[in-house]
């Protein structure tokens, strides 16, 4: 009898084969021990891998095989990203980027540039500003920004995304003056005097200000698509979450793939947006929806629906159980428990999985019980961000099955250290807790929120150094394997796609990249700055050096 195999289409030999090959149950365990192959090869078809190990690869070559010598390097399954803006990301590539700015002084200097160019009367958008990184550790307002661009209306995003600047321009355009009343779920900021100072807070008021602002083009969002996939590819991701969808940008999507301009397999969250009204109307919304969780194919699926539930810790928003310690108040939640339970029992109805936004304690309460009274495991609902863990509510999450997308970068870039305090503190992301207790852990960047790096995500998770070089809390530090295991089988479950993604095994997608840096043996700084030398998706190169 002959011994068929099929030729591949693509192998990979002579590398250090990372397979993260563990089902959920074992990690959930404690096993984080995944197979590593010493001299291994991997071959794929059709976009699928059809073998993996360290015998004769050979065997597998065809006359049009395409053949990489990875020499010696790790080879490694694609990187899944299950909590990122992309679509937001590769717009904001388009405009003024304050992340580097170490002051109010260089955020000015940024949009002076950026107004030499621009026509009048048109928006300029930026992003990235951090006061907390800033001498003067306050926001900037409208007077800060008017002299610098006096006939252009400014929108300048927050590194959260959830604190928003304009000059005077902007707000008389959006019509907002001290009598201008803060929609529920966000706030605009005042002077002393009752004026309106630029700021607003969260997404409902964010939004007052999108509505005036020039909608953008399909063409627009397909290539800003192309714009992060370049990017998500060359830190060797192939798969993301997300998690804030609207209908016109995942048509998009759609469109990127038919025209061949998708670089990436997405999964989309479907965003019930408080600006867009209350609970009734969130809940129409629902209905309304055709697709359901699961929808789609390898490239473009429907993941489900996310309900931002709360704001940030940065800006003071996140609701807690407790005052802040130098910011009065608790923060604020979007919808009441009455509401959640409603949104929670149609998302049940419809099968949809469902993600919550929660950076507070007393939101991420809320969430649990409306996880624990309405919805089903099986639906693999999750919360996002969690900064803040108690002992009981980890014992909460462990035996309801809920799953979490975390972002261990945040950790380092963001300086919420200063607005959290030290009574919160012993809280911040118990990373180790979380593994120990069998919680499946999903590793994500909330770009551009922080960089999108997975490398600096999982270099964060191993050594936990914070915006102002200390160590904070050793003890909750996790290993590379944990944490390489958060980039591709938690944000994989999270994604419904463990069996096919985040592994290198017979049968998963050829989704592989080849980096220069040998993780499992190396420092959290190496770590940081690997490099990913060749990104491959279905059994084609999107990235190479």
């Amino acid at each position: 009898m002959l011994n068929w195999k099929p030729y591949a289409d693509l192998i990979i030999h002579n590398a250090i084969i990372y397979t993260a090959d563990l089902s959920l149950a074992e990690i959930c365990s404690g096993n984080y021990n995944f197979p590593v192959i010493e001299h291994g090869f991997a071959a794929a078809k059709d976009g699928r891998t059809i073998a993996v190990g360290s015998g004769d690869w050979r065997i597998y070559a065809g006359s049009d095989t395409k053949i990489i010598d990875a020499k010696g390097l790790p080879l490694l399954p694609g990187l899944i990203d299950c909590h990122i803006h992309d679509m937001e990301f590769g717009l904001e590539q388009m405009g003024m980027d304050f992340s580097r700015c170490l002051s109010l002084e260089e955020m000015q200097k940024t949009i002076t540039q950026y107004v030499k160019t621009a026509s009048p009367g048109s928006w300029l958008k930026g992003s990235g500003w951090n006061e907390c990184l800033w001498d003067s550790n306050r926001p900037p307002c409208c007077k800060d920004l008017d002299k610098f661009a006096p006939k252009n209306p400014l929108y300048c995003q927050h590194i959260s995304h959830h604190i928003c600047v304009t000059n005077s321009l902007g707000l008389r355009l959006a019509k907002i003056t001290k009598d201008t009343p803060d929609p529920e779920g966000g706030s605009i900021g005042h002077f002393d005097n009752g004026e309106p100072n630029g700021l607003f807070y969260d997404r409902a008021a964010i939004a007052l200000l999108e509505h005036v602002m020039p909608e953008t083009c399909e063409e627009e969002h397909i290539k800003a698509l192309e714009t992060s996939g370049a990017i998500l590819n060359r830190f060797g991701i192939t798969q993301v979450m997300n998690s804030m969808m609207t209908c016109d940008e995942m048509r998009a999507y759609l469109q990127a793939r038919k025209q061949n301009r998708l670089s990436y397999r997405a999964n989309l969250m479907f965003s019930l947006d408080r600006s867009l009204g209350d609970v009734h109307v969130q809940a129409e919304r629902i209905k309304q929806m055709t697709a359901v969780t699961g929808f789609g194919d390898d490239m473009v699926k429907m993941a489900g629906i996310k309900i931002i539930l709360d704001g940030v810790m940065s800006a003071g928003t996140a609701a807690l159980r407790e005052e802040y310690e130098h910011i009065s108040g608790r923060g604020s939640t979007s919808y009441s428990s009455h509401d959640l339970k409603l949104l929670a029992q149609l998302a049940g109805k419809y099968h949809w999985q469902v993600g919550i936004h929660c950076c507070g304690d007393r939101s991420a309460d809320m969430a649990m019980d409306m996880f624990e009274q309405t919805c089903h495991p099986q639906n693999r609902h999750f919360i996002i961000h969690l900064t803040l863990a108690h002992p009981d509510q980890i014992s909460r999450l462990k035996a309801s099955d809920i799953s979490l997308a975390l972002q261990p970068a945040i950790n380092t870039e963001l300086g919420e250290q200063a607005v959290i305090g030290q009574k919160y503190s012993n809280l911040y992301m118990p990373l180790q807790t979380l593994f120990r207790e069998g919680i499946i852990v999903g590793g994500s960047s909330d770009a551009p929120v922080v960089t999108c790096s997975p490398f600096a995500g999982m270099a964060s998770a191993v050594e936990r150094r914070l915006s102002d070089g200390s160590i904070h809390r050793p003890n909750e530090r996790i290993s590379i394997r944990q944490a390489l295991l958060m980039w591709t089988r938690g944000s994989a479950y999270l994604c419904h796609t463990e069996n096919t993604c985040g592994k290198i095994a017979a049968g998963a997608l050829a989704d592989y990249i080849i980096i220069d840096t040998p993780l499992l043996n190396t420092s959290a700084d190496e770590i940081r700055h690997t490099r990913v030398l060749h990104t491959i998706l279905g059994g084609k190169t999107v990235y190479q050096i």
